[in-house]
């Protein structure tokens, strides 16, 4: 099984063991996962991860990280294969052995359901590839961002709503650390340090 997050900062593990991956296969590796759902053309691939690259050199690049990624993986079930590649194209494998961070908290988030909320929130480490400079990552990092921030709020609701003004606040204070501005956060808090019986916190 194949374990990899990038929230916070790229890792990957296969069969619990740390895998050395280049820094210059992380943007092709995560690229390939995000997009799963579907092909992606090979072209398309070359030129918006090595967009200051002219046509040929892109296509090099891509070629060369693609050795280097097929080269780092562990061997796979023939039915289930890492990678589904076509002359033109090329898709990381959603039916195949791998366990993904971004997945694993959209899924919860989306569940609606308390419990699996707050334990999809705890996967999130922090942005989405921070030290990645790349422009395709900044729309789809900034989308997870707001997701996260959202996931919190509906939590605060729901956990307040049960009474459950202690996990309310520990969620409370995990939103107004990741979005510091909002009046709106900083008041909940506030109620909540004072429901929980902390009134001198609620104060402060």
């Amino acid at each position: 099984m194949l374990r990899i997050c990038l929230l916070g900062g790229f890792r990957a593990e296969a069969d619990s063991r740390p895998l050395p991956v280049h820094p210059g296969l992380t943007g092709l590796w995560a690229y390939l996962l995000l997009h799963s759902n579907r092909p992606v053309s090979r072209d398309q691939l070359a030129f918006t991860l090595w967009l200051d690259h002219s046509e040929a050199e892109a296509r090099a690049r891509l070629r060369q990280s693609l050795r280097q990624l097929r080269s780092l993986l562990p061997s796979a079930p023939q039915s289930r294969p890492w990678l589904l590649e076509e002359k033109r194209s090329l898709r990381w494998n959603p039916d195949s052995d791998t366990w993904l961070d971004v997945a694993e908290f959209q899924r919860a988030v989306e569940s609606g359901d308390c419990e699996r909320m707050s334990a999809g929130l705890d996967v999130y480490h922090g942005d989405l590839l921070p030290g990645l400079p790349d422009e395709w990552l900044l729309p789809e990092r900034a989308r997870l961002r707001e997701q996260y921030r959202d996931g919190l709020r509906r939590l605060v609701e729901m956990q307040t709503a049960h009474a459950d003004y202690a996990a309310a606040r520990v969620s409370a204070e995990r939103l107004f650390h990741a979005d510091p501005r909002s009046e709106a956060v900083l008041r909940s808090l506030a109620c909540l340090r004072y429901l929980s019986g902390d009134r001198a916190a609620a104060l402060r």
